[in-house]
């Protein structure tokens, strides 16, 4: 990983550190409405699902609920963190992965 790449991860895990995920702007306890809208149009209930910068896991753990296999990953060691916490807390219970990655 590249000084640069690491100075990111850092100001990340900071960020998640520091402040409450309720309050941070991408932070949405539903599934987003373009998402909802596709799988209801399209029918579909269950699969793989893969969330790329997952933060918190909310999107993950919504897909979860609805009956999908979901594998969420964040750069952010403190997001996946908090992602797990929130996923083991869930009801009903959800499948979802949470492994931290560095990008690509």
């Amino acid at each position: 990983m590249s000084s640069e790449q690491q100075r990111q991860l850092q100001d990340w895990d900071a960020t998640y550190q520091r402040q409450s995920i309720e309050t941070m702007p991408w932070f949405y306890t539903e599934l987003d409405d373009d998402l909802k809208q596709a799988l209801d149009q399209l029918r579909l209930h269950t699969g793989s699902a893969l969330d790329l910068g997952s933060g918190p896991g909310t999107q993950a753990i919504q897909l979860a609920r609805r009956g999908f296999t979901v594998t969420a990953t964040d750069i952010s060691e403190s997001a996946i963190r908090l992602a797990r916490a929130k996923a083991a807390g869930a009801l009903p219970a959800v499948r979802a992965w949470f492994p931290c990655t560095e990008p690509l």
